[in-house]
């Protein structure tokens, strides 16, 4: 049933955030933090995890043929195969989240992530401070992608041993 969700535009999402009342102080965080979710979680599920779960079909159910309960079978069958998607995924995630400034910007009120900060240089033609804050964004991006990456591989090698 999740192929069946797209992703909604970013527009769509900020304009009903921004609805549901002004976002003032820390409230702010939790309204971005699920309307990324709602923009990404669907197009990185439909890429990446489900065809890692299409592949372990034919494994779960020679499992519950054989007697396993649905959670041994969550836990030591299917985590640790598709534990690297879930780590790609997440990565890019965050490298979305990271530079995402759109939707910042309908939501919060002020400048709150790098994106805009960077996006605010560039529209007062402040360009090397926009370049060098891009250039710390792109390299801790990249170093966040690794972690989950990594964070996926090592969690999926401990599982299968």
């Amino acid at each position: 049933w999740l192929l069946s969700l797209s992703s909604p535009s970013t527009m769509l999402v900020g304009l009903a955030f921004f609805a549901l009342g002004p976002a003032l102080g820390f409230a702010v965080w939790p309204k971005l933090i699920v309307a990324m979710v709602l923009l990404s979680f669907p197009a990185l599920y439909r890429w990446l995890i489900d065809a890692a779960l299409e592949a372990l079909q034919q494994q779960v159910q020679v499992a519950r043929t054989l007697g396993a309960s649905w959670v041994k079978i969550w836990w030591q069958l299917t985590i640790p195969q598709i534990s690297s998607e879930i780590g790609m995924a997440a990565a890019l995630a965050s490298l979305w989240a990271a530079g995402d400034f759109a939707l910042s910007g309908l939501i919060a009120s002020q400048d709150i992530t790098l994106g805009m900060v960077i996006e605010g240089l560039l529209s007062s033609y402040r360009l090397e401070l926009a370049t060098w804050l891009m250039t710390w964004v792109m390299l801790i991006g990249l170093m966040v992608a690794a972690f989950f990456m990594g964070a996926g591989y090592v969690f999926g090698r401990k599982y299968k041993s």
